[in-house]
C-alpha cells in the first residue's frame, strides 16, 4: 500500500555554504606525574629483567640455539617466560634453601 501523504521536499539553500579553516597541530607530549612515571619506569625495568625458570619433566625447550630438557634451569626474558609458563612448559625456579 502506498502512503497518500507526500514526502517533504528538501529546502534549497540560496547562498553558498560557509567556508571554515582547519589547522592541524602536533599533539604535545603527554605529561605524567612523577609517581606515574616512576611506576612506568619500574614496569619497563621488570619487563626487561630475566626470569629464572625450570623446564618441566616431559618438555624440551630451545633458547638461543641450546636445548634444555626436563629439570634444567635457564634465564629468559619476562615475555618469553610468561608465554612458556602459560603453556606449562616451564615453572618458576625457586631460590632454594639457605
Amino acid at each position: 500500500m502506498i502512503p497518500t501523504t507526500p514526502f517533504p521536499t528538501p529546502r534549497i539553500a540560496n547562498s553558498p555554504a560557509e567556508t571554515m579553516s582547519v589547522v592541524f597541530t602536533p599533539d604535545p607530549p603527554p605529561v605524567l606525574s612523577s609517581v606515574a612515571q616512576a611506576a612506568k619506569d619500574a614496569a619497563e625495568a621488570a619487563a626487561k629483567a630475566p626470569v629464572k625458570v625450570r623446564v618441566c619433566d616431559r618438555y624440551r625447550v630451545v633458547w638461543e640455539g641450546k636445548a634444555f630438557i626436563g629439570g634444567e634451569t635457564l634465564s629468559v626474558p619476562t615475555e618469553t617466560a610468561e608465554r612458556w609458563l602459560k603453556f606449562r612448559f616451564v615453572e618458576k625456579a625457586s631460590r632454594g634453601k639457605k
